[in-house]
């Protein structure tokens, strides 16, 4: 496997351990470096207070705070300028049309995959994802559709 994402981080957030650990494995031969892993979205954000990831790969049915919460919580409150990270939904959701559909607004479909993939899929993706511009921050994206104030 090439190693086109040599020199990227991951942290694997999902509450299987077995499936953190199989992710793992995956994302190593893609390349990148695993610089944490975390069992729901809680754990995630403590683990976000030490490493800035280019990528974080996230499971959406998870216990205490599930995946969208998360990403939501990081759009709003870590992203910056300097760290905005990439981000990929890996979960049995991800093929639910009515999940994509309800976070259309916020998450691309592209972003989301099955999690027993194949890893011509998850290159596919992956390239999407690094060849694309990251999310605007949530608060930033919602205080841009505000309508302009008349002075």
């Amino acid at each position: 496997m090439d190693n086109i994402w040599k020199g990227k981080s991951v942290i694997i957030v999902d509450d299987m351990v077995k499936v953190r650990r199989e992710f793992e494995q995956v994302y190593k031969d893609f390349g990148f470096t695993v610089v944490g892993m975390a069992g729901d979205g809680i754990e995630a954000l403590e683990l976000l207070e030490t490493v800035k990831p280019d990528l974080i790969s996230i499971d959406i049915i998870m216990p205490k705070m599930d995946g969208i919460e998360f990403f939501q919580r990081v759009q709003t409150n870590l992203v910056t300028k300097d760290y905005n990270p990439k981000y990929l939904f890996i979960s049995y959701l991800s093929s639910e049309p009515q999940v994509i559909e309800a976070y259309k607004n916020q998450i691309d479909e592209r972003l989301f995959i099955p999690k027993y993939f194949t890893k011509e899929l998850l290159k596919e993706r992956l390239e999407f994802i690094f060849d694309h511009p990251t999310l605007p921050p949530i608060a930033a994206e919602e205080e841009s559709q505000q309508p302009a104030q008349s002075t």
